[in-house]
């Protein structure tokens, strides 16, 4: 455009200095250097010769006006059309493709219908960047992938996969306080489910708290995995649980009504004793726990506005077989060991053993 303006203004220019010359009235023969003459001298038209040279000038600086406006005026027009058609050209290769031409690589277990499924189309059917960022974000929360790509090259959407893989096993090595079947029960990884980093690192994390409420803190707990065919693996928990921690003296401080010895006798936690509120059990359900407490703090508010409560009855009191879900899910107050028939309070039991004893939370 900037070109165009200046041709226009170069012809406007051109016809002002023709005009110039249209003005000069030659006194005499100017002498001129050309290629066809010798000595250069050629003869000047007199008034008609030069008021022809003047109209010629007038029409070139009248067309050469024309045209350069109209040229103008149709880059004007086209400009923005052009500006389409480049933004058009550019956004094509991802927007484009419709989730049916989606190219899914890498999978082995999920189908890629479902991998296509996240991909959400907009208007038209197309897919965007920001719609391929769903999708992308959308499968990677799934936990089905150790890693997605997306890749738009050459015009086409191509989506790759490394699926995580599957557990075959889920096994436990040096506990001997804590049995297996209690630690299945807290940990979220699970035979035949994906196999999950973060979600492995939490179930470590889970173990040692367990251990830790049952006054074991030197425990240690390292996740391992060992590799199968067909992208499976075992999962090894290997724990050292340690030795009990324990009190080596309880001191009082600041009391002057009570004795040491007095205050003593009132409390559970002694010398020569580990540190945990059970005393005689190493089973630690504190999610339970918190469910009675929250649910007796609720019954105590309806008791406290009127409500004629009669009394609480808790299911269950021991580890039993269920319906619905066999021996899978644990809910009693006493753990059953189910090979041996051997029961043992949970950390549960005792709480509600002081709540009954107390008529009151605790």
């Amino acid at each position: 455009m900037k070109r165009l303006f200046y041709d226009v203004a170069d012809g406007q220019r051109l016809g002002m200095k023709m005009k110039s010359r249209c003005d000069i009235r030659f006194a005499g023969l100017v002498k001129l250097v050309t290629s066809g003459s010798a000595n250069g001298d050629l003869p000047v038209r007199g008034g008609a010769g030069r008021q022809q040279d003047c109209k010629g000038a007038w029409r070139m600086k009248l067309g050469m006006g024309v045209r350069g406006g109209l040229f103008a005026a149709l880059m004007m027009l086209a400009t923005p059309f052009a500006a389409t058609l480049v933004v058009g050209f550019a956004s094509s290769p991802a927007s484009a493709q419709t989730v049916d031409s989606i190219q899914v690589e890498g999978n082995r277990r999920v189908e890629a219908s479902t991998i296509r499924s996240y991909f959400k189309p907009g208007v038209g059917g197309k897919l965007d960047q920001g719609r391929l960022d769903d999708g992308l974000k959308g499968l990677i929360e799934t936990g089905l992938f150790q890693d997605v790509k997306i890749n738009t090259a050459g015009g086409r959407v191509v989506v790759t996969v490394i699926e995580n893989p599957v557990i075959g096993r889920v096994v436990f090595e040096g506990n001997k306080k804590i049995k297996d079947e209690q630690l299945t029960g807290e940990i979220q990884s699970k035979p035949r489910g994906t196999l999950s980093r973060p979600m492995v690192q939490s179930d470590a994390q889970r173990i040692s708290d367990i251990y830790h409420h049952a006054g074991r803190y030197d425990v240690s707990v390292v996740p391992e995995i060992i590799e199968q065919p067909n992208n499976r693996v075992d999962l090894v928990f290997e724990i050292r649980e340690g030795e009990k921690t324990g009190v080596r003296s309880i001191i009082f401080v600041g009391n002057h009504a009570y004795s040491d010895y007095r205050l003593k006798e009132v409390i559970k936690t002694s010398t020569s004793n580990f540190l945990s509120f059970l005393q005689t059990s190493d089973v630690y359900d504190t999610d339970r726990i918190m469910f009675l407490r929250s649910y007796l703090t609720q019954l105590q508010r309806a008791t406290s506005e009127g409500v004629p409560v009669r009394g609480y009855f808790h299911w269950s009191l021991m580890d039993n077989f269920e319906w619905a879900d066999g021996f899978g899910t644990r809910f009693g107050l006493l753990y059953v060991d189910y090979a041996t028939q051997q029961r043992t309070p949970k950390l549960s039991a005792s709480f509600y053993r002081e709540v009954a004893a107390r008529n009151r939370l605790v």
